[in-house]
């Protein structure tokens, strides 16, 4: 169990289901920023677990990141990789003594959480008193890992060639922050979260599939309805807290660091990106011209 708490930390932004117009299929999911000063900077949108045959990437990432002087991540991932992160997150995770999944959740959500456990082989009396949100989060891991996605996406790859390069690295939250996200996730409506989570799992391969072909090609249309429309629908209180909170938090953190001297490449979630909500909107807005690269 612990370790795959660690695995979590390449895709806790997506950790339920694992950006202006449909992008053609030679576009990348990496865009230039421009200023009025003539400044560029790139934003891309990551999959923080891919398939072996994802790479090598789109090509807009290799420009990006060649020109880059610094990387901006979501969190710190390096920290994440030590057992001192899993060892909080597993801590958090679990409701206080005396709390248990069947306490929280309705008959007909436990029932059908009984049933997926009986099915995958998972022992129920090991997770009793794991928080709803820690609990879906290692499930939606351990499905796509099954389907051969490993922990290595876009976020770590490059943090890997980053440090090897001697690029300076830089993080938009802290780790805190992301533990909350993950263990705190679905509070207070955890019964609808599980019962609409293992619902969605039986339709995973289609959705990967799609997911993957979309992301590759920046085709923000898809991405945004496929990360985030349903979501916003069904669960404003998570769509707030996963999305629209967070990237209202990370808007002046981004204008900071995008006026500062050298080349940013700044990587994050592709449920960030797409939609009225999303980074690319809301720095448009702010004032920089974005073009997609190839």
């Amino acid at each position: 169990m612990q370790c795959r708490n660690r695995c979590l930390a390449e895709f806790l932004t997506s950790v339920l289901f694992l950006v202006f117009s449909a992008a053609p299929l030679a576009a990348s999911p990496v865009w230039r920023l421009s200023d009025a000063d003539g400044r560029v900077d790139y934003i891309a949108a990551t999959m923080h677990l891919l398939q072996a045959d994802d790479y090598p990437l789109p090509q807009g990432f290799n420009q990006a990141y060649r020109e880059a002087t610094e990387l901006v991540f979501e969190t710190d991932l390096y920290a994440m990789q030590d057992d001192e992160f899993a060892r909080r997150l597993q801590q958090q995770g679990f409701y206080p003594a005396g709390t248990t999944l069947q306490q929280v959740l309705d008959e007909p959500s436990y029932a059908l959480l009984a049933d997926y456990a009986r099915r995958q082989g998972m022992d129920m009396a090991a997770v009793a008193g794991m928080k709803v949100g820690l609990l879906l989060a290692n499930i939606s891991l351990h499905e796509l890992q099954q389907r051969g996605l490993s922990s290595t996406g876009v976020d770590l790859h490059f943090l890997k060639r980053a440090l090897v390069d001697k690029k300076a690295v830089y993080s938009l939250e802290s780790l805190e922050q992301q533990i909350d996200y993950v263990v705190n996730m679905g509070q207070g409506y955890e019964s609808e979260l599980v019962s609409q989570s293992l619902a969605e799992l039986a339709q995973l391969d289609e959705q990967l599939e799609t997911l993957r072909t979309a992301w590759r090609s920046g085709d923000l249309e898809t991405l945004d309805r496929l990360l985030n429309r349903e979501l916003k629908e069904k669960y404003p209180p998570l769509y707030r807290r996963l999305l629209l909170h967070r990237n209202a938090e990370w808007l002046p953190l981004l204008r900071s660091q995008l006026a500062r001297p050298g080349v940013s490449l700044v990587l994050v979630g592709a449920a960030h990106l797409p939609g009225e909500d999303g980074l690319l909107r809301q720095l448009q807005a702010a004032g920089w011209h974005i073009e997609q690269l190839p």
